[in-house]
């Protein structure tokens, strides 16, 4: 680790008193050993889980919602369609190829999670919105943290070749994952 920053240290001296300090600590230590590869700096993953959350949320949150002048559903449930149709963009490059057409499925699949992520990033956004520009702070960290994680994958569910025993743990893991986000949107309501 010679030559390296380590960053254990600096999260920690920031506040070692909690458990949720240090899950906090080993977020930022996940993200930043991801930088970080045979002293090499990795520029995709500081581009997916910082710079496009920032800028992303910045444009999509803060300038869109602020544009517009209209009713917080509007903006939560509508506003997000831009959003997911801005990830569809892989689409046009494989115009006039054979894959397109395994592309425009994936762009149904990538439109349809990054518009419901698009209005639960707004829906944070609009709850959180008490101190002008601070409240997009929120919906970043939310995005970098959905940005690292990744889609989760569901074709594990169907995989034949997976032990029964394993399918079944990870659907009931996924389903306990959406009860568990039902409730906790229950709470905050």
């Amino acid at each position: 680790m010679s030559g390296r920053l380590d960053g254990r240290k600096i999260v920690f001296r920031l506040n070692d008193k909690s458990f949720l300090s240090y899950l906090r600590a080993r977020f930022v230590l996940q993200i930043f050993d991801s930088f970080t590869a045979e002293n090499e700096f990795n520029w995709t993953g500081f581009k997916t889980v910082v710079a496009a959350p920032i800028v992303e949320e910045l444009v999509y949150r803060a300038l869109i919602f602020n544009i517009y002048n209209a009713s917080e559903g509007y903006l939560v449930f509508v506003l997000p369609l831009y959003f997911g149709f801005a990830h569809a963009h892989p689409v046009i490059a494989k115009i006039g190829t054979p894959e397109l057409k395994t592309e425009i499925a994936r762009a149904h699949l990538k439109l349809a999670y990054t518009t419901l992520f698009g209005a639960y990033s707004g829906w944070v956004f609009v709850r959180t919105k008490d101190a002008g520009f601070t409240n997009i702070w929120g919906a970043i960290m939310l995005h970098a943290q959905c940005n690292y994680f990744g889609l989760p994958s569901f074709h594990i569910l169907f995989d034949r070749s997976v032990v029964l025993k394993r399918r079944v743990i990870f659907g009931f893991l996924y389903l306990l994952g959406i009860l568990l986000f039902w409730l906790m949107y229950q709470f905050c309501i």
